[in-house]
């Protein structure tokens, strides 16, 4: 589900998205463009103005995208997009928390890259849709061995792995291991931004201070984290994630 814009016709696959109002005040959605990707949701309208969300990966990786596209007719084999339903790999995926010992047990997300000719990008990437707001906060709680990571800000859905993500994106933040103060801990690196204003704020240790591009973007603020991979060549330690979370910051 899209929670970018609070109105119905802003859902993904708005094309082939059909709405259907229930008894009680629910929401029938039918979205989806065929068989194999088609899905039926029933909400309540209420919904749509939450302003808050977070995701700890326990229930797995449902909540994000992380697939890559094998070069096919079918998975793509020009730009960096393929289908939207098959012939594709989990790009990112879920290890064991590095801190975890016998008695604490959990996985958590890492994204690194491994070099793959048959793919049309191996550029590891992970998207998490979020409540769109003008003024928000988000905290994602990180760790990174590797090269580090390219953080983007947006108003819409792209690939986990389209390398043209900085040209879309209302802000686009390299986060390297000196970024959050050293290699191999656990830092929660905060995002606050005003859409308005057009300024964002990273506070991990140092605060900086950065110029969104909302030009040409949503009205509403930004509604997608889109995290990828840093490395050019492969990169088998990369970065790990533990939770994000976005909050409305009044």
């Amino acid at each position: 589900m899209d929670y970018g814009h609070p109105v119905l016709e802003h859902f993904p696959y708005q094309l082939q998205t059909q709405a259907l109002e229930l008894g009680g005040g629910k929401v029938l959605l039918a979205l989806g463009q065929h068989a194999a990707s088609r899905r039926l949701v029933v909400f309540d309208p209420q919904w749509l103005y939450e302003t808050d969300r977070s995701e700890d990966f326990r229930t797995g990786r449902g909540n994000v995208s992380n697939h890559l596209y094998v070069k096919s007719l079918s998975g793509g084999w020009r730009g960096w997009a393929g289908h939207c339903a098959w012939n594709r790999m989990p790009g990112a995926l879920l290890v064991r928390d590095p801190d975890t010992g016998p008695d604490t047990v959990r996985d958590v997300l890492q994204l690194c890259r491994i070099r793959d000719e048959r793919l049309v990008s191996d550029r590891q990437g992970v998207v998490w849709n979020f409540p769109a707001g003008l003024i928000g906060r988000l905290e994602v709680e990180c760790r990174i061995y590797g090269e580090g990571f390219q953080l983007a800000l947006g108003d819409h859905w792209i690939n986990p792995c389209d390398e043209t993500v900085a040209e879309k994106a209302a802000l686009v933040i390299p986060v390297t291991a000196e970024t959050l103060g050293g290699s191999g801990k656990w830092t929660t690196l905060t995002l606050v931004w005003d859409w308005k204003s057009g300024k964002a704020m990273l506070v991990c240790g140092l605060s900086r201070t950065f110029e969104l591009r909302t030009g040409g973007l949503s009205p509403f603020g930004p509604s997608y984290l889109h995290l990828q991979t840093l490395a050019r060549e492969t990169d088998f330690k990369g970065a790990y994630f533990r939770a994000f979370r976005k909050t409305a910051h009044r």
